[in-house]
């Protein structure tokens, strides 16, 4: 009995540890990252430089463009920049596996239909995909400031991108178109 007993006290030890090493995507951002900082300032609270993705994908503008840390780490994790501040933050798969990065309710990349809708139920505003049918649908968590929220992008029942920001930034379907 006893090796079962430790056997158990190690992996719960281990699953609280890889929660706890989770960041979590909120409302208003992804720690060290707030909505509404400025490129600069988003810079200096993570400690690295920020470049802007491909700017040739026909919906970035000088008003409105998507950038990532430039150090090459983190590529599932890009920045929104709306007429200079941080308005969105996209989470996605990287390398096949889930960022470890988390919303409030546990939820995350890979993460069921059916789970979001459990923790969140009638808070949700649902929407079809516009681009996939049937397949997929966007859950939209608005904040009570009713001018940020969190949206889970749901494809064949599944997660598989989590965004954070300010409401108008969160429902683009193009990045900024």
């Amino acid at each position: 009995m006893r090796p079962i007993v430790w056997t158990v006290l190690v992996w719960l030890c281990a699953a609280t540890a890889a929660v706890a090493a989770d960041q979590v995507l909120t409302f208003t951002g992804l720690q060290p990252v707030k909505i509404g900082m400025s490129v600069a300032e988003a810079e200096a609270a993570l400690g690295y430089k920020l470049k802007p993705l491909d700017t040739s994908d026909l919906v970035s503008t000088e008003a409105c463009w998507l950038t990532e840390r430039a150090d090459g780490t983190q590529h599932a994790l890009t920045y929104m920049v709306r007429n200079g501040k941080i308005s969105r933050i996209d989470v996605w798969e990287e390398d096949g596996h889930p960022a470890d990065i988390r919303s409030r309710a546990g939820l995350r990349i890979g993460a069921t239909e059916s789970a979001v809708m459990d923790a969140h139920g009638k808070a949700l505003e649902i929407s079809g995909h516009p681009h996939l049918g049937e397949e997929g649908r966007y859950l939209l968590l608005p904040a009570s400031d009713k001018r940020h929220g969190l949206l889970f992008e749901i494809v064949r029942g599944k997660v598989v991108n989590l965004r954070s920001g300010e409401l108008e930034s969160i429902r683009l379907t193009e990045t900024c178109a």
